[in-house]
């Protein structure tokens, strides 16, 4: 028959309810049932009000008998935190269970723990950690969750989210407002299937998996459960030789067959007519092909790291600095105009100016050249293209008049350099306008404050980004000498 589960749980505001009903509906997936038990509330209901508790739900009952719990094979708890910790209306029912513990009553039955903190650091894995003590004392075999069934959504960090390896759980924020997630949800629903599925099997339940409710065989060196005597050579068309049986020069795997006798004692499974002689035992391949899915993973990000991301970064790194450099010094300026004219006096401005006026005009003026030079804005995809390369035009610098040809008969071309790119980016471009007006407004001095780069610069930056573009990214591949078999 199938297992009988029970869901137990305390809630003040009804996080951890709403992850047991969640948790029900996963159990009820697989196939299976479950009944919801809430822990007795030990607080004054003027405590509550002042709290602002919702009343708890009228169609759970209460469990103040802890033998209830004994007539289970395995129970579900929903535990909020308290310094890390059970709060005391766990604590209350547990000193409720010495009988049990004294009888045995919990002994072997399996547990699995929900959670609810009210922040991300309040303590999940804590509490879950503590109540290891009480399921040890009462013999509980205590089932974690695990990342094999749900590792993309306890793994996601997209967004913030409760449980762990150790069970489900969801962030209430210190005050309860905050509600558990589609996700959160969703991830104790498949806690709650695969939850039920384990306890079926290890309870050896029929109905889900037929193979477990039978006993067992055992395999022994030499023959395999299952043959028949005098049928030892239907053992060697295994799918697993390669890894589990002799080799055919073995001087022992010439052993002889287990007797009938003893294989009937050892099995009372029914073989498989295409393979007489099928293994009991669970099959190692998906956790190799595991394992090797895993490190060519591995290696493919560091070859594509090497080949592909690494150069992205040299050849944009250059360009982002020169850009924002650009975009720097105009915001530069102009903050230093505008701080200026706050504290110029009355002598010293012109007769038409008004100083409040002109003071709100250069700080108008500097928030939208912070808004329109800021990296969101400078950066867009409206003037660039996702491999990196600029969606404006960038006219080509003319080439140096008095340069002589090269001396293999080539012509000395210009070559546009990252100071190139940025001085025609349209925003760079409208701004530079702006600021050098604004400069001559008040007979500031362009070269000292905004000085061009000199000729050696601009050489030395087209070396490097032609040295960049024709650099060879060599990737070397590494052993994996764990996985080599």
């Amino acid at each position: 028959m199938a297992p009988k589960i029970a869901i137990v749980f305390y809630s003040m505001y009804g996080h951890i309810r709403q992850l047991a009903e969640a948790e029900k509906a996963g159990i009820e997936k697989a196939g299976g049932t479950a009944d919801l038990y809430q822990i007795a509330e030990t607080l004054p209901e003027e405590v509550l009000t002042k709290m602002y508790a919702p009343p708890k739900p009228a169609d759970i009952p209460v469990l103040d008998d802890p033998s209830v719990l004994e007539k289970y094979d395995a129970f579900l708890m929903g535990i909020p935190t308290r310094y890390g910790n059970f709060p005391a209306q766990w604590r209350t029912f547990w000193d409720k269970t010495g009988k049990q513990w004294q009888t045995g009553g919990y002994y072997g039955k399996m547990a699995g723990i929900f959670l609810s903190t009210g922040s991300l650091g309040g303590g999940q894995e804590s509490t879950a950690i503590a109540a290891m003590s009480t399921l040890a004392h009462h013999g509980i075999i205590y089932v974690p969750f695990g990342y094999a069934k749900a590792f993309g959504q306890l793994a996601d960090l997209t967004e913030v989210h409760g449980g762990g390896p150790w069970g489900a759980g969801t962030f209430s924020a210190a005050d309860g407002s905050r509600q558990p997630s589609d996700k959160e949800k969703e991830i104790a629903t498949i806690q709650g299937e695969v939850f039920y599925q384990t306890v079926a099997k290890y309870t050896e339940d029929p109905e889900i998996f037929p193979t477990m409710a039978a006993a067992r065989p055992v395999a022994t060196h030499g023959y395999h459960p299952g043959v028949e005597d005098g049928d030892a050579t239907a053992a060697g068309n295994d799918h697993l030789d390669d890894v589990w049986d002799d080799d055919d020069n073995d001087d022992d795997s010439a052993a002889a067959p287990a007797p009938a006798a003893m294989l009937a004692a050892t099995t009372t499974t029914t073989p498989n007519p295409s393979r007489p002689h099928q293994h009991s035992h669970p099959s190692d391949v998906p956790r190799l092909q595991q394992e090797h899915t895993t490190a060519g993973y591995r290696d493919g990000v560091t070859v594509a790291k090497a080949s592909s991301v690494q150069a992205g970064f040299d050849e944009g790194f250059g360009l982002g600095a020169t850009v924002g450099a650009h975009a720097g010094r105009l915001l530069g300026l102009l903050e230093g105009l505008s701080a200026a004219v706050q504290k110029m006096s009355p002598d010293d401005a012109s007769a038409s100016t008004s100083l409040p006026a002109e003071s709100e005009r250069l700080h108008a003026l500097l928030a939208d050249a912070r808004a329109e030079l800021s990296v969101q804005s400078v950066f867009s995809e409206a003037f660039w293209a996702p491999d990196g390369t600029w969606k404006y035009d960038v006219p080509e610098p003319a080439a140096d008049a008095g340069a002589a040809k090269a001396g293999d008969g080539e012509e000395n071309t210009a070559v546009v350099v990252f100071a190139d790119v940025a001085a025609a980016h349209p925003s760079l471009r409208k701004w530079d306008a702006v600021v050098r007006a604004e400069a001559d407004r008040y007979g500031l001095l362009w070269d000292v404050a905004l000085p061009e780069e000199e000729d050696e610069e601009e050489e030395a930056e087209a070396a490097r980004r032609a040295a960049v573009t024709k650099r060879e990214i060599k990737v070397v591949a590494q052993s994996k000498e764990q996985f080599a078999w």
